[in-house]
């Protein structure tokens, strides 16, 4: 029976799983085909060769969901890897692969910006991959890809050295001491299999214990066969030479050692921070992943933003076009582009009539007014805002015309975001044109208005001044209406903040309640 200390909240195992990735969608391919996710963690830039190695299903979903990668301590250079390969097949038969997509992510980072979770569990999060340019033979994403990947913190029970027994377990024992066939990750470079040995004495706690070096994954067949090592000096297998030695992921760690042969097998970690409270926990529930440090323009705002931001929400939808696109909402993308077009449809008549309308008293004006119709022909003003509207309405008429032919060909939400992306990776041209026509109708209506009051004041004065005087008696009774309500508004609002600083300067308990409440 051995003795072990209980780790410290702060060495506890951080898992990561990989769920499922969703949104690829491969240029120049018939069907879908599986692809290969690999997964890194790498510490101060020292890539250890030992990569976890996923099968996405036909439909993105992992296959094998046990396999995760523990992570014992986060310093500032840990850095979490994620490469998307695809399996292709040359003419001569030989299986190939082609990086498509790719993530970087530093965990320090994303562990510190987040408020810790009130409990442990594990919680779902969404990583975006960076994509690269499409090539001759080199396949890639066609508008971008999302990988879900699960963040699970197991927090080890705290309390003083507890006893240990072997476990107990319906397997022979001759089959528990024998060399099992791991799932130990593959490299990318040299894939091969790794023998490892099931002592009889190991739990499943200190299994989880152990270094993202010796984590679970798949079996990837190879050619060569590599020779592992043994850490049960007792297992009775052959001690490789020098030359087969598996090269350990920690030896230039100075904080790590191995274990001598009466302990159990696995790494040792010295704990530095023994003084720390028991009770303290670092569980953390970030909202979103921060996006990699690769593409820093796709960082979520934070706040209203600036002034231009907020100018380009308030006179079109570039804040539901930006949500779809950082969420990959395809629904809410088809939402404003279908209200889009409606919008296109509705002006685009109502500027071919506004212009047909302009031209007409125009030519009517350039006709006929210098004989008979000579209150068509006021000279100033009535010519400058007719030339006004007929401009604003061809305008109009054109721009409709122009984004329906580019933008009104799109069947789903993925084509129109990638189509209204300019070369910045940002939707603000597409933000400023999209609102051009409406923009130019309305001036064509204002100005086209215009005209008409001025001719109406030049042909008949009487009834254009007591036409004002109804539409200004009405306007200004529901101007008092409105202010009458409002002010009573005002009224109660400070009564109420009166009786609050009343309260508060004399500090004693108020009588009426429902002074503090609205």
């Amino acid at each position: 029976m051995a003795f072990t200390e209980a780790p410290h909240p702060r060495c506890s195992p951080f898992h990561i799983t990989v769920v499922r990735m969703s949104g690829p969608l491969l240029l120049r391919c018939e069907e879908p085909e599986r692809l290969i996710l690999s997964i890194a963690v790498v510490d101060n830039d020292y890539d250890p060769g030992l990569r976890q190695e996923v099968a996405l299903g036909r439909d993105g979903q992992n296959l094998n969901l046990e396999s995760a990668i523990p992570v014992h301590e986060v310093k500032a250079t840990t850095k979490l890897i994620i490469e998307v390969y695809r399996p292709l097949e040359d003419k001569k038969k030989h299986m190939g692969r082609f990086l498509a997509g790719f993530a970087f992510l530093s965990l320090q980072e994303f562990l510190n910006e987040h408020p810790p979770l009130p409990r442990l569990g594990s919680v779902d999060y969404d990583i975006q991959l960076a994509r690269y340019p499409p090539q001759c033979k080199s396949p890639t994403f066609e508008y971008g890809a999302t990988v879900t990947m699960r963040f699970e913190l197991h927090k080890s029970e705290p309390g003083p050295s507890q006893p240990e027994s072997a476990p107990s377990s319906s397997i022979p024992k001759h089959d528990e001491t024998r060399p099992l066939l791991s799932d130990a990750p593959s490299s990318s470079r040299a894939p091969s299999r790794t023998l490892a040995t099931n002592t009889p004495d190991e739990t499943g706690r200190e299994r989880e214990q152990r270094g993202w070096g010796k984590q679970e994954g798949h079996n990837r067949p190879s050619g060569k066969k590599l020779h592992g090592f043994h850490v049960d000096s007792d297992s009775g297998a052959e001690t490789p030479s020098e030359d087969e030695h598996f090269p350990t992921v920690y030896e230039d760690e100075p904080r790590f050692k191995f274990r001598s042969a009466d302990e159990e097998d696995g790494y040792a970690y010295e704990d530095e921070d023994e003084e720390d409270e028991e009770d303290e926990e670092e569980t953390f529930s970030p909202s979103e992943l921060p996006v990699p440090y690769a593409f820093p323009e796709r960082v979520g705002r934070v706040g209203e933003g600036t002034f231009e931001e907020r100018f380009l929400r308030w006179i079109s939808p570039y804040e539901e076009i930006t949500e779809a696109a950082e969420s990959r909402d395809r629904e809410k993308a088809e939402k404003v582009l279908a209200r889009l077009q409606t919008e296109w449809d509705v002006v685009l008549p109502s500027s071919l009539r506004l212009l047909l309308v302009g031209a007409v008293v125009a030519a009517v004006m350039a006709r006929f007014a210098p004989e008979s119709l000579k209150f068509l022909a006021p000279e100033g003003f009535p010519r400058e805002a007719l030339a006004l509207a007929v401009l604003a309405a061809s305008f109009g008429t054109e721009f409709s015309a122009v984004l329906l032919f580019l933008y009104g060909l799109c069947t789903n939400g993925v084509k129109f975001l990638a189509i209204v992306q300019d070369m910045y990776d940002t939707y603000i041209l597409f933000s400023l044109t999209c609102r051009l026509p409406i923009f130019c109708m309305t001036i064509s209506l204002v100005s086209s208005m215009a005209f008409l009051l001025a001719l109406a004041c030049t042909a008949w004065p009487t009834a254009m001044l007591v036409m004002s005087f109804i539409t200004g008696l009405l306007l200004t009774t529901e101007l008092i209406v409105f202010g009458t309500s409002r002010l009573v508004n005002f009224a109660i609002w400070f009564k109420r903040g009166a009786w609050r600083a009343l309260v508060w300067f004399s500090g004693c308990t108020p009588r009426c309640p429902e002074a503090y409440s609205y």
